[in-house]
């Protein structure tokens, strides 16, 4: 079982956790019957420096997206999409750059924000034929 922990002595949090408070978030959008078909993205915390030093002050995640998706590191996007009765989840990571790779490595790039609205006005408009 996968579990979310700040380390050894602490407490265990399951990562079903997530997909539930996630799934409230939808009951409760379902609710409003305002919409058949959304998409609900949502930014996490992002890093900073103090001024122009490389000094990063101390990193918290913002509440909510941290509820919703379990993740602690910074500049991360999470996204809902609800099409008909069919819900995906999506998370996204923040492009590093390469000096992040241990080793000469490839540092693996998820996608770009235009990239993402794409996608989001395909899945709403034109669905494809595992979402029917």
């Amino acid at each position: 079982m996968s579990f979310f922990s700040m380390g050894d002595g602490t407490h265990r949090i399951p990562k079903e956790l997530y997909a539930i408070n996630r799934k409230k978030l939808v009951d409760n959008l379902n609710k409003e019957k305002k919409f058949e078909n959304y998409a609900v993205f949502l930014e996490g915390g992002k890093s900073t420096t103090r001024y122009d030093s490389d000094h990063e002050p101390i990193f918290r995640q913002e509440s909510y997206f941290h509820y919703l998706f379990g993740v602690r590191e910074p500049d991360f996007s999470g996204l809902i999409i609800k099409n008909g009765s069919t819900v995906c989840t999506c998370l996204f990571m923040p492009k590093l750059p390469d000096s992040y790779g241990t080793c000469p490595t490839y540092v693996f790039v998820i996608i770009w924000y235009l990239y993402l609205a794409m996608i989001i006005l395909h899945i709403l408009y034109q669905p494809p034929s595992w979402v029917k």
